[in-house]
């Protein structure tokens, strides 16, 4: 007769019910170890896609197994390199397109009324209007948006958006709550402005630093705290306290300490090489990208004037 845990993980996935019962023997008591993780994984990458079934298997194993410490964190690295392979969005990625689809992205762009400030890592200032050509690009398609449903299982990786520049694409996970989702969206959002701008060369640590600040300053606006507990959010969510007071400006001191407290937090298996370069400009792409960011804003920013 099959473990309680067994026919659990085979209403969600038989493939990964199979490799739990081979690396326990269906004794959900067994620890799982380095080879019996290898099975899991192995399932999972079969067919180079991770579907959301998949995703809800690989959160109640990882929930109700046991793992020896190791096998565990081997899983978990193994999972992200499957992300940034595309293995979750060839098996879950739906493409937002529609007004209505795109209402609640757009609506937290619409959040940055307060960002405003100059970053001491990257050397470049941001302000609401900076957005607007973002706006643009999303509604017309040139920024693609996408939603991945991966049943929460990102969460135990950590992921919770992307923008990637050499596809012009902004991804998001479904399951994120309203404060959540205002913070993501706006970091990514960031992302996409770095990119637009061409700030190839400029360390990562400071792009994502950055990008988290943005992010906070758009909760801080809609009086939200999103990721309470968790770093870098945490000492973003601080700094983003002095842009929305102002001072987030070259020279100010507690700015520049508050600045380098959140570049401090960009590490970790998150962000493996903080010190590597941002790269923006894909072979051959010259400058095509920024020309066209900054005749929209140039358009975009004309049309406000009275």
């Amino acid at each position: 007769m099959a473990s309680k845990l067994y026919n659990e993980l085979y209403a969600f996935d038989p493939g990964i019910a199979d490799a739990f019962k081979k690396a326990t023997n269906d004794n959900p008591n067994v620890v799982i170890n380095e080879k019996g993780v290898d099975l899991v994984f192995d399932s999972v990458i079969k067919d180079r896609k991770i579907t959301e079934n998949e995703a809800k298997a690989l959160t109640h194993l990882i929930a109700f197994a046991k793992f020896n410490n190791f096998a565990l964190t081997a899983l978990i690295a193994s999972l992200k390199v499957a992300y940034d392979a595309d293995l979750f969005f060839a098996g879950t990625a739906k493409r937002l397109s529609s007004a209505a689809e795109l209402a609640d992205v757009q609506g937290a762009i619409n959040a940055v009324g307060n960002v405003d400030f100059w970053s001491p890592g990257s050397s470049s200032s941001y302000k609401p209007q900076d957005y607007l050509p973002i706006k643009e690009l999303v509604k017309s398609g040139e920024i693609t948006v996408y939603e991945l449903k991966a049943a929460g299982f990102n969460r135990s990786l950590s992921l919770y958006g992307q923008y990637r520049s050499d596809l012009n694409r902004l991804v998001i996970f479904s399951g994120l709550g309203p404060d959540e989702l205002v913070n993501i969206v706006v970091h990514e959002a960031t992302h996409a402005i770095q990119d637009q701008r061409d700030l190839d060369s400029k360390m990562i640590k400071h792009t994502e630093a950055d990008a988290f600040i943005a992010g906070a300053v758009a909760n801080r606006t809609l009086k939200q705290q999103a990721f309470k507990g968790y770093e870098p959010f945490d000492t973003a969510y601080k700094a983003a306290d002095l842009v929305i007071k102002g001072k987030a400006k070259p020279g100010d001191t507690d700015w520049n300490k508050a600045y380098e407290s959140v570049v401090a937090e960009i590490k970790g298996a998150a962000y493996p090489n903080p010190n590597g370069k941002f790269k923006t400009k894909e072979d051959g792409e010259g400058d095509k990208e920024k020309k066209r960011y900054d005749d929209l804003m140039n358009a975009l920013t004309s049309k406000s004037k009275p």
